[in-house]
């Protein structure tokens, strides 16, 4: 029998990239990763794990700003150009700081997660990759929007998480090829 690995362990050692059917659970772990980064502690069981199952606060949470980036939501807010593929670090990151201060999530600004970002303390969790559209714009040019966003996180991933970010990338298996998973510099 295989030892169990926990999720959340994993993620207090490296960034992640989750993989899974529709229903597996990913955006319930975001949201619950987002929650413990939060509050700061486990919460109290009421009903006792088996001890394989018993997980620990993570002290790399510790400090750290979490951010949750729904996917579906964020992809509008990327730089439509016809027959567009490739993005920058530096524009991905001023579309981050951007779509944040248009939403103001727990009332946070751009300009916080920017300094996060930059002192190696955010715990970035983009949720749904897939549901990123493939493409979108003029039909005879469309942009390839999830090409693009692909591009962008394979280029700012590694600067990122050498700073010591934390990020966690979800989606389904169809999201992202295996080849393009395997581009990533995030645990599978």
């Amino acid at each position: 029998e295989r030892p169990v690995q926990l999720l959340l362990d994993l993620l207090a050692r490296d960034s992640l990239y989750v993989s899974g059917p529709p229903g597996s659970g990913k955006s319930t772990f975001c949201r619950r990763v987002a929650w413990l980064a939060c509050e700061g502690s486990m919460p109290d069981s009421q009903i006792a794990e088996p001890e394989k199952y018993v997980e620990q606060f993570p002290s790399a949470f510790s400090g750290r700003l979490p951010l949750l980036v729904r996917l579906r939501e964020f992809w509008s807010h990327l730089p439509i150009t016809p027959d567009c593929r490739e993005m920058t670090p530096a524009e991905l990151e001023a579309v981050l700081v951007r779509w944040v201060d248009g939403k103001q999530p727990g009332g946070l600004s751009g300009a916080a997660v920017q300094s996060h970002l930059a002192h190696g303390s955010l715990l970035l969790l983009l949720d749904g990759f897939d549901e990123v559209p493939l493409t979108h714009g003029d039909d005879r040019k469309p942009c390839q929007i999830r090409a693009m966003l692909l591009a962008g996180l394979t280029a700012s991933l590694k600067a990122w998480t050498g700073r010591g970010n934390r990020v966690l990338l979800t989606s389904r298996p169809y999201g992202i090829s295996d080849g393009d998973a395997r581009r990533l510099p995030l645990r599978s």
